[in-house]
């Protein structure tokens, strides 16, 4: 199957990327982002590293919002401060040592794509849920993100898989245990993809530089990262797209040379 790699530029909003970040907003994002790092330990347990990711996300952006466990997704992040809003993105989190079960760029039919199909089929079909924005699988490390409108069309809309899943949930199939969706109806499903997926695509360690110097000039490689997990983005909240101010700053970063010719890589 065909998949399409996007790169955290090619995902975002162009209004929304265009616009000016602050510098204490990038230096909190930044600060967070060492902490998570920093603390991450690969002979650790998944759950270590879930509880790490959940400190990031609510020091970064989303201390307004309700970050949780919901059943046996590994994190959700709602759409609203409670709990009891709709879960807006689902992650399934691997320890940055687990590489057995994490997707790669060329292959995404890996345990940790079948445990976020069963949570978004759960979500989809079990509890209505159609606020979805979008799905991500990482290892702290590498990010695979997932539009939910390519899960819609991916899965939603495949009418064997529905089946399959409602049998399997029923107890109508030959075993009920997870591992029987995973390896029986998860990974065919992905495997049969004609059209195939599209996701972006990134790895924490190829910023690391930028995140840890003090040239403040650095800081605008960090824009996307700063943007792409931003509720604007993962949340697909609304933005005000106004056109950036003129200042000389090395942190205005909407009129920096590097964001007008699109992230030159």
């Amino acid at each position: 199957m065909q998949y399409n790699k996007l790169r955290p530029r090619q995902a975002l909003n162009k209004a929304y990327l265009r616009m000016e970040t602050s510098s204490s907003d990038m230096e909190r994002f930044k600060v967070a982002l060492r902490t998570l790092l920093d603390r991450i330990n690969t002979n650790e347990t998944d759950e270590h590293a879930k509880n790490h990711l959940r400190d990031f996300l609510k020091s970064a952006f989303y201390s307004g919002y309700g970050i949780s466990t919901k059943g046996q997704t590994d994190l959700v992040i709602h759409t609203g401060y409670s709990t009891s809003s709709s879960a807006g993105v689902l992650l399934e989190v691997k320890r940055p040592g687990n590489r057995a079960d994490m997707p790669s760029t060329d292959n995404l039919n890996y345990k940790a794509m079948h445990e976020l199909l069963l949570f978004y089929l759960q979500e989809r079909v079990q509890h209505k849920n159609y606020d979805l924005r979008h799905l991500i699988v990482t290892n702290v490390h590498e990010w695979f993100v997932f539009d939910a409108l390519e899960f819609d069309r991916a899965f939603y809309r495949n009418s064997l898989l529905l089946k399959e899943f409602t049998d399997w949930s029923e107890g109508r199939k030959a075993s009920s245990h997870t591992n029987f969706f995973y390896k029986k109806i998860a990974a065919s499903a992905i495997a049969s993809l004609i059209e195939g997926i599209s996701y972006t695509y990134f790895d924490l360690r190829e910023s690391e530089k930028a995140l840890r110097n003090r040239d403040l000039k650095d800081d605008v490689k960090l824009v996307q990262l700063y943007k792409l997990f931003s509720p604007p983005h993962l949340l697909k909240e609304s933005f005000v797209n106004e056109e950036p101010s003129e200042n000389n700053s090395p942190v205005c970063y909407a009129r920096s040379k590097e964001l007008r010719d699109g992230f030159k890589e």
